[in-house]
């Protein structure tokens, strides 16, 4: 009896101190101001963007190439030249479609 007491006793004086400590404290779940750019949410980006892939589906990858470059050399933290440079690479190892077409 006398330790289900002291059990209980204890157990509310760690939840009392436990809410003191949290209620004066900062919370560290507020939420941060996300700060990404996204190169896509640009419309002018969006346009420049599709002229170069354009040109890489219509396998004039210099001209496409240049300009993944160019992206590469404004953007150089984003992601996405890297990923259209690598694009580009596929699209030069592709198979013809036609030749290994099943038939």
């Amino acid at each position: 009896m006398r330790v289900r007491f002291f059990c209980k006793k204890t157990l509310l004086g760690f939840l009392f101190v436990l809410g003191l400590s949290s209620w004066g404290a900062p919370s560290f779940a507020q939420a941060k101001k996300d700060t990404t750019i996204i190169l896509i949410s640009n419309v002018a980006m969006q346009m420049e963007i599709s002229d170069a892939l354009n040109d890489l589906y219509n396998f004039n990858f210099a001209k496409a190439e240049q300009q993944f470059r160019w992206f590469k050399q404004k953007y150089p933290w984003h992601p996405l030249p890297y990923f259209l440079l690598g694009l580009s690479e596929w699209w030069k190892i592709m198979p013809d479609i036609k030749k290994y077409a099943v038939r």
